[in-house]
């Protein structure tokens, strides 16, 4: 294994064991929720919104390490960008964890997630992946059918 991919493997256990921002906004404009009943993972998401950008977003995560560490890197990578900017970026997550594409460039806009990459690889693990991307977009759903 390549130092590489030793770095990645320690960033995803770091999320996985330590998420960051984990609870709840009480005073969130926008909440999403994913659970895969297949295996069990869970995930809540609230975030603010403000002057059309993620001001603070929150988790509750359950499940395996990889869903633990995608929405811990999530949380990272959408908080302060535009909510137009996190639905590309929510695009660019689903077309880069879909199992035909072609695998061989990372995109820019995602480095941040590099230390997923790897798992596009096994199949099986992409929902554990794509679990927390799916309840930040059901957030922002609420949020623009939400009457605040």
């Amino acid at each position: 294994m390549s130092n590489l991919e030793d770095d990645y493997r320690e960033i995803l256990l770091q999320h996985a064991r330590h998420p960051k921002r984990l609870g709840e906004l009480l005073d969130a404009t926008g909440k999403g929720k994913c659970h895969n009943p297949l295996c069990g993972d869970k995930i809540s998401v609230s975030i603010i919104t403000d002057n059309n950008k993620i001001t603070a977003i929150k988790i509750q995560p359950s499940g395996c390490s990889i869903s633990l560490a995608s929405a811990s890197l999530m949380t990272e990578l959408v908080e302060g960008k535009s909510i137009d900017e996190v639905k590309n970026i929510i695009e660019s997550v689903n077309i880069n964890f879909t199992p035909k594409v072609e695998k061989s460039v990372w995109p820019e806009e995602l480095q941040l997630l590099s230390p997923l990459k790897r798992i596009r690889e096994n199949t099986m693990k992409i929902p554990c992946v794509l679990i927390s991307w799916i309840a930040i977009k059901d957030a922002l759903e609420y949020c623009k059918h939400s009457t605040r």
